[in-house]
């Protein structure tokens, strides 16, 4: 696991589900190396605007998994959708998207089956 983790400026949000957002990705991450290893990155950066007023974080999860079949791209974000059989109950993905959309984030997903996924989520920074 590489850790690159910047400076951030203070934000407001609800840091029990940043934590349970972190935990779902990483935890995906990880099934998707299970049996074969790999590299897991986890990186934060604070996105500075030339314009002042409109700050960003961003959070990205990459691995070297097996990547997210195609068939289930364009719904991986819905309850219940699953590719670990019995082991998952599909609601992590479906969760992570929720607590992006409350947070006013965006969310972005590239993945090749066999080389991995990278999860992108971008939040506006919002100050008291």
């Amino acid at each position: 696991m590489e850790k690159q983790f910047a400076q951030l400026p203070p934000t407001k949000g609800s840091a029990d589900q940043f934590r349970q957002l972190l935990s779902n990705l990483v935890v995906n991450a990880q099934d998707s190396m299970a049996g074969v290893g790999g590299k897991l990155v986890v990186r934060t950066a604070h996105i500075k605007s030339s314009r002042g007023a409109y700050e960003r974080i961003s959070l990205v999860v990459a691995d070297t998994g097996s990547g997210i079949p195609k068939e289930i791209r364009t719904t991986m974000f819905e309850p219940f959708i699953s590719t670990k059989g019995e082991k998952g109950t599909g609601l992590g993905l479906w969760i992570v998207k929720g607590i992006v959309e409350n947070h006013g984030g965006r969310i972005h997903v590239r993945s090749s089956a066999g080389k991995g996924t990278i999860f992108k989520i971008v939040f506006p920074v919002s100050r008291a």
